[in-house]
């Protein structure tokens, strides 16, 4: 991997590339049958981009111009780069937005208490939804580590106690992704509480 990484970094080049590059040349010399069952179509791809991403963070030795070279994606890859994914469960997309639903007091003259917080976690690749969480708290760390908890655990014993009629059949939960993506446009999730959260989990931040 570090061969393909240092020939396409030679000049501008993104992950996506040296991903495709060793995909075609070092990835058959090592595993000559995987390759023909891939490129055959027998089996999904062996190596993701993310796992190239994820292996070059930790074990790439470049210089310093390579290095630059490499980018993390194009400068404008549109609708279809910004949504890309291998496959499922790898990137997970979260936000959150003040919903149109408001706690109000109880007596004649009802006056507005709080605003929802709505959070929704999203598997890039198939558009599942895989956390959906409403709060009536002001957003936080706290806020989103229940979010990310109902992703990732059952639901069975969640729901039923709550009088909703959800459980792992009807609902599957969500494995535990290799990278979320959080929007720069929301102050309840900063990238401070997006790596905080990850810190525990071992989940990627983009």
């Amino acid at each position: 991997m570090n061969v393909a990484a240092k020939r396409c970094a030679q000049k501008p080049t993104f992950v996506s590339q040296i991903h495709e590059d060793y995909l075609a040349n070092e990835f058959p010399k090592r595993h000559p049958e995987t390759h023909i069952a891939y490129i055959h179509k027998k089996i999904p791809e062996p190596v993701s981009a993310c796992q190239i991403r994820y292996y070059l963070q930790r074990n790439l030795i470049l210089t310093k111009e390579e290095l630059e070279n490499i980018r993390t994606r194009p400068n404008n890859p549109g609708f279809a780069g910004a949504h890309h994914s291998q496959g499922p469960g790898i990137n997970y997309e979260v936000d959150a937005t003040g919903g149109r639903m408001h706690l109000r007091s109880s007596d004649s003259n009802a006056i507005p208490l709080r605003t929802a917080i709505i959070y929704l976690i999203i598997d890039r690749w198939s558009r599942y939804v895989v956390s959906a969480y409403i709060s009536l708290k002001p957003a936080s760390y706290e806020e989103l580590k229940y979010a990310l908890l109902v992703a990732f655990t059952a639901r069975t014993p969640r729901f039923p106690i709550l009088g909703i009629d959800v459980d792992d059949t009807s609902w599957p939960r969500g494995v535990v992704c290799l990278c979320i993506t959080a929007d720069h446009g929301s102050e309840m999730i900063s990238n401070a509480t997006i790596k905080s959260v990850t810190e525990s989990l071992r989940i990627r931040a983009t």
